[in-house]
């Protein structure tokens, strides 16, 4: 029998009730946010979703923003987001996204239509491989049954949004494929099934019990990529021990938090680094920023590194690690008995560096890290940061030291692409009216990323800082690019474009500045809420920022006391 004879005698649409129910599911497990791309072969899924009374639907028509915004949304909510998308290419839009909550551990639950398998490789339009599409960045994948019993696939959805809840969370994708007709009449009324869904209750997490830390003289704390979480604040700052925090370990405030390590280490000594160096390192969070830290400590490995952490093995950024424990596992380090002889130089180095900052940066200078440092501190108490990657995240991680302790911060850090900055910011922005959404992005993400704004749910919380160089700035700042003749064009690659076109698409208030006395009339609105959306675009120089990123680290190298 040819291939395609044996597929002749199938009935149309057996499993349309069956993909009708997976909106049912999803809600009797907690999903209430579906953010859907328009498509015919998910038809039958986007609209059993719309026609859900317990389902708040969100369409986006780009599938990588719309992948970015539900990603936003699960960031906020810490609850699974569910994302619908028709077959093809489309499916394929979702994978930096996916990507990114993959290293993140947000929860994801991906919805692909689907051609049925005996299209697959015949020729068909928006017919592609689907099936383990993402098998290199997924928690699971799930093929939807075509021809099978209603119990085995209501099981199979139930389980999948589970794995999106175990730690460590993460996406996981459904491939559904539908046959045709899949279209509801006009006047059809849609039902869902009954169906009895066991809630899991949460695993209690059993307490694990440290080595002691009694003969360990010199500890040093590295906190990486983490949401805000006071109680583990609260329990760090009982510890008499450097910690060294990143803008994106959200441990804003902490009492011996070393903030500026980015900036101290570039004038240590070999001697210095050897007398700084740990003989415990203690590392919690996932992403760490600084690539001055990680050759630090790279080349001054402790005795012992100990990791906490949910991932099945454990990032060994530093490349030290000897043990391993569950994340949570942290909040029970001995605050009486853990001491260290180095804290008093950590913290000191750290003053002085800050000082040096705040020398420098307190000028009318017209350049991206003197405006990122006024816009720092005229931000509200209570708001989100939003920083895109490349030179906005690495400006803002030089003056950790100043944002608010209840302030979070921000950053597609699991990939560190400049793709959906935007997006995840307006996901997030969304879920979270209640507050500001700050986002600072240099041009090139920002442009890369509009389609983040194409949707009719654009939040009135949301506030754009767009700094346009007009060029991908960083690469004047990295000698290996600066220093080739192909720099300009093939690295840099200069464009003339102003933000201005995207705010009257998008309805944006806009303001423009090319200078600081009109910096500081627009910027008490944009801190302020009024109701709006706003795009405030700063214009600056690749050549003076960048002269004068240099000059404020060179100074500060060149200075003994500082």
């Amino acid at each position: 029998m040819l291939f395609w004879e044996q597929y002749s005698i199938k009935t149309v649409h057996s499993n349309l009730q069956q993909v009708h129910d997976i909106a049912t599911i999803c809600s009797k497990k907690g999903i209430t946010k579906v953010v859907l791309s328009p498509g015919s072969r998910c038809a039958p899924i986007t609209v059993s979703f719309a026609r859900h009374p317990s389902i708040e639907t969100f369409v986006v028509p780009d599938e990588r923003s719309a992948a970015f915004i539900a990603m936003g949304m699960a960031l906020e909510t810490k609850e699974t987001v569910a994302i619908v998308c028709t077959s093809g290419t489309a499916s394929i839009n979702y994978y930096p996204a996916i990507t990114e909550a993959y290293y993140q551990q947000i929860p994801l639950l991906v919805l692909t239509a689907d051609r049925p398998p005996e299209l697959v490789d015949q020729g068909d339009g928006q017919t592609i491989r689907q099936e383990n599409l993402y098998k290199n960045h997924i928690k699971a994948s799930f093929s939807f049954p075509i021809d099978s019993n209603q119990n085995s696939a209501y099981q199979l959805v139930a389980d999948a949004i589970n794995e999106t809840q175990k730690s460590p969370k993460g996406p996981v994708h459904i491939n559904i494929p539908i046959r045709e007709p899949f279209y509801p009449s006009k006047h059809e009324a849609l039902t869902y099934s009954d169906i009895p869904i066991a809630i899991e209750k949460d695993k209690k997490e059993q307490t694990t019990m440290l080595p002691s830390t009694d003969h360990y003289k010199k500890v040093l704390l590295v906190a990486g990529q983490a949401e805000l979480s006071l109680e583990l604040k609260h329990k760090l700052n009982e510890l008499d021990v450097p910690i060294i925090c990143e803008s994106i370990a959200n441990l804003h405030g902490l009492k011996n938090g070393v903030f500026t390590h980015d900036l101290l280490l570039s004038k240590l000594t070999a001697e210095e680094q050897t007398s700084l160096k740990p003989d415990l390192l203690i590392t919690f969070g996932n992403a760490v920023l600084s690539k001055a830290l990680k050759q630090y400590l790279r080349a001054n490995n402790p005795i012992t590194h100990w990791s906490f952490s949910d991932t099945e093995k454990p990032v060994d950024v530093f490349q030290s690690i000897t043990d391993s424990f569950p994340s949570h596992s942290i909040t029970t380090l001995p605050s009486n008995s853990l001491k260290s002889e180095i804290k008093n130089e950590w913290i000191s180095r750290c003053r002085k560096s800050q000082q040096h900052i705040i020398n420098s940066l307190n000028t009318n200078e017209w350049n991206e890290f003197s405006i990122i440092y006024k816009l720092i501190q005229s931000l509200p108490s209570h708001c989100t940061i939003h920083v895109a990657n490349s030179m906005s995240i690495r400006y803002v991680n030089y003056l950790t030291f100043l944002l608010k302790p209840t302030q979070v911060v921000r950053c597609n850090r699991g990939t560190s692409g400049i793709d959906g900055s935007i997006s995840t910011a307006v996901g997030c922005a969304i879920t979270s009216p209640e507050k500001l959404n700050f986002i600072i992005t240099g041009d090139l993400s920002f442009f890369y990323d509009r389609n983040g704004l194409w949707h009719n749910h654009l939040p009135k919380n949301l506030r754009i800082l767009l700094m346009n160089n007009h060029g991908g700035g960083i690469f004047r700042m990295i000698d290996g690019p600066a220093n080739l003749p192909e720099h300009e064009i093939y690295f840099e690659t200069p464009q003339h474009l102003s933000g201005k076109n995207t705010a009257n698409d998008f309805n944006l208030e806009y303001s423009n500045c090319k200078e600081y006395h009109s910096f500081e009339t627009s910027l008490k609105s944009f801190v302020k809420e009024n109701g709006t959306s706003q795009l405030l675009e700063v214009e600056t120089s690749t050549v003076l920022n960048t002269a004068f990123f240099k000059q404020f680290k060179q100074t500060f190298n060149s200075n003994p006391n500082e």
